[in-house]
């Protein structure tokens, strides 16, 4: 069907769906609906005393840290998005924890959820119904033998369906998160069925067609399709399966069709996703990995293309994560995953390695993953587990790396945990209107001595405040370039921009002692007097850094050169008098600075955060903001300035010694400075 044609359908929908409400009458009604007595869920129930007793064994921490989650779920006190909710005894699904109120329970579609009539970040309450906690309150009924824990997903699904008719609300606007709520109750499915009684088993699957149908009626299709619509394909594939009801071989089929043409569309040759958010690449490759896991067990499999791209996405992965298994923060993150299997899984990143061990024999994946990751008992049971164990760890043969269609460039020193890396972002802004990317062009993060010395602001709120989603987006949060305080990239709203900065990669050269990016971008050259920067990165192995910045224009400009540091991150002068200060991680570590500006030494400020956005801030998690502070080299000038900026971690350089390094990026660069 044609684009018009999908807008003409859901026109006509959206006035039944109207009308319907208006009178009283389902608007999502599906018949009969049972549960498929063919489907094989990844989790087999009869197997939970072996599955319990081989989690028991291999992750001893995981099972406190759990239980004790699981205890704050029973008293209804949850932690999300770096917000605490307290509910009490009944759970407000409504609430907005902020400022206490419960939004609209009025027709969904009318329900002013972005914009200057919003209640608050429609984020919070959506997260928490989610329900994607299911999962450990279930792993605590199996773990504990206490049916307290399971009869308490019974509770809260019957108590949320009770609450929340079809169309009546918040929870009935967004598919991805209608979706990923029903998936939710089918993850968890094992841990509470045996607690489902006759008329409550014929509630919840009466729901999660409804659901379902929602997805479907609702998917996220248009010109820029992004995650969004591989997370309901996700949700379609796997209600498709679990559910037998008229439309559940539609749901299935459609399902497989859009997420196999979506990892085709959105995800490059060299395996990135458009997006440009690791956070978001992380998303997209959880449902591939979900439904792989799913189809798997029950017989089938995704495509041969399908499965090429999802190992070139954990490749990419791979290369990307900081040796303490962290991810640099291009681009917005809201915490968001596809598989729940934990509470701390919004930090983690590696277990994604582990299953791509698994599925493609890749021993390299094998060792970036450090160890094993209990994704891979609950969605391939004790054989995953196996597979992963017998599997030969290998290190990458390489170490640095270009993935020039994203326009990320990796200069890594080794694979070790204690080695160096810096990544660094000459790409485009985003995919379409560009709603997750950040005006970033040419930053760079640096981690040294197992610790991110030189960060990204991170992302904090989309809808709490758009004077902060603003700042944490622009170009001063990020450790780049600000000439006259404006951005590179000009905003559009909180979600797309209206011009867009341009990078590109001038030359990329990587040999076993050192590597050089040299890059420039065009968003300053829209000026009434254009400005040109170029940024050069020359990698001295082991942990070397010589950056380069030419400023280039006519008349008088005000250029900001910016470096982020950790909230822990103290800045001294260096006690061995010859760098010109050193920065000191909470564990002692020591990364030595010099800074040159026009060849003459240059004076760095420190920039704090303040109460007002210019500031210096850091978002550690979505939801949550920290005063920070910054490296800040300020001038006012005119023509051709450079600055040259070198981080070591080893060396204790003279200037003779600076000077002669600076020669050698000088020769392979083949200018005068």
């Amino acid at each position: 069907m044609s684009g018009s044609g999908r807008h003409i359908c859901r026109r006509l929908r959206a006035l039944s769906t109207r009308a319907r409400h208006r009178l009283g009458l389902p608007t999502l009604p599906v018949g009969s609906v049972r549960a498929n007595s063919q489907f094989r869920h990844p989790i087999d129930a009869n197997r939970r005393e072996s599955l319990v007793a081989r989690y028991r064994a291999l992750f001893p921490d995981s099972v406190r840290a759990e239980l004790d989650e699981a205890a704050r779920l029973l008293d209804h006190r949850f932690h999300l998005l770096g917000h605490v909710m307290d509910h009490g005894d009944a759970i407000a699904w409504s609430r907005d924890p902020r400022s206490g109120r419960d939004w609209s329970r009025g027709f969904s579609p009318q329900i002013p959820y972005r914009g200057p009539g919003r209640l608050g970040d429609i984020k919070l309450p959506w997260e928490l119904n989610k329900h994607q906690y299911f999962f450990t309150l279930g792993k605590a009924a199996w773990l504990t033998h206490n049916p307290i824990f399971a009869r308490e997903i019974v509770r809260e699904i019957d108590q949320w369906i009770a609450d929340n008719p079809c169309h009546s609300g918040i929870h009935w606007i967004s598919a991805l998160e209608s979706g990923t709520r029903a998936l939710s109750w089918m993850l968890a499915y094992p841990f509470f069925a045996e607690y489902c009684d006759g008329p409550f088993h014929k509630r919840l699957l009466r729901s999660l067609a409804q659901h379902l149908l929602f997805v479907e009626q609702n998917l996220s299709i248009g010109p820029f399709a992004n995650t969004h619509l591989a997370g309901e394909a996700a949700v379609l594939v796997v209600g498709g399966l679990f559910t037998d009801c008229r439309h559940s071989r539609r749901w299935l089929t459609k399902g497989l069709k859009h997420l196999n043409e979506q990892i085709a569309r959105q995800v490059r040759a060299d395996g990135t996703h458009v997006e440009q958010s690791i956070a978001y690449h992380r998303f997209f490759l959880d449902q591939c990995y979900l439904v792989d896991a799913v189809l798997s067990v029950n017989r089938a499999s995704l495509p041969s293309g399908t499965l090429d791209v999802m190992q070139r996405m954990t490749a990419f992965l791979m290369d990307m994560l900081f040796p303490d298994g962290t991810a640099p923060a291009f681009g917005d993150d809201d915490n968001a995953r596809g598989i729940w299997c934990r509470a701390d899984c919004p930090r983690d990143y590696r277990s994604l390695l582990a299953l791509g061990a698994v599925r493609f024999a890749r021993g390299d994946f094998k060792a970036a993953a450090a160890g094993l990751a209990e994704e891979l008992l609950w969605l391939h049971a004790e054989r995953g587990v196996e597979q992963f164990l017998a599997l030969p760890a290998t290190a990458p043969r390489h170490n640095s790396i270009a993935y020039p269609e994203a326009g990320y460039y990796v200069l890594r020193g080794g694979w070790h945990t204690g080695d160096a890396m810096l990544v660094f972002d000459c790409g485009p802004l985003g995919h379409g209107p560009g709603g997750h990317g950040h005006a970033d062009a040419l930053s760079f993060q640096l981690y040294v001595h197992d610790y991110p010395f030189l960060i990204d602001s991170g992302t904090y709120s989309y809808n709490l405040d758009y004077a902060w989603r603003d700042a944490f987006r622009a170009t001063r949060a990020h450790n780049t370039v600000v000439v006259d305080g404006l951005d590179q990239s000009i905003m559009q709203d909180r979600m797309s921009w209206r011009h867009r900065a341009r990078a590109q990669c001038r030359r990329w050269l990587t040999t076993s002692g050192w590597d050089l990016i040299d890059a420039s971008h065009d968003g300053y050259e829209r000026l009434p007097d254009p400005v040109g920067h170029r940024r050069a990165i020359f990698f001295v192995r082991p942990d070397t850094w010589l950056i380069w910045d030419r400023l280039q224009a006519r008349q008088p400009h005000v250029f900001e050169w910016i470096f982020h540091l950790r909230p822990d991150c103290r800045a001294e002068p260096d006690d061995s008098g010859k760098a010109d200060l050193v920065l000191l991680s909470p564990q002692g570590a020591r990364l030595r600075v010099w800074m040159t500006l026009n060849d003459s030494k240059a004076e760095p400020e420190i920039l704090t955060g303040q109460d007002e956005q210019a500031g210096a801030w850091y978002s550690p998690g979505y939801g949550v903001k920290e005063l920070s502070r910054a490296l800040l080299i300020r001038c006012d000038l005119a023509g051709q300035q450079h600055l040259l900026t070198c981080f070591s971690g080893s060396q204790v350089m003279s200037r003779a010694d600076l000077q002669r390094l600076s020669h050698e990026l000088w020769q392979q660069l083949q200018i005068h400075p």
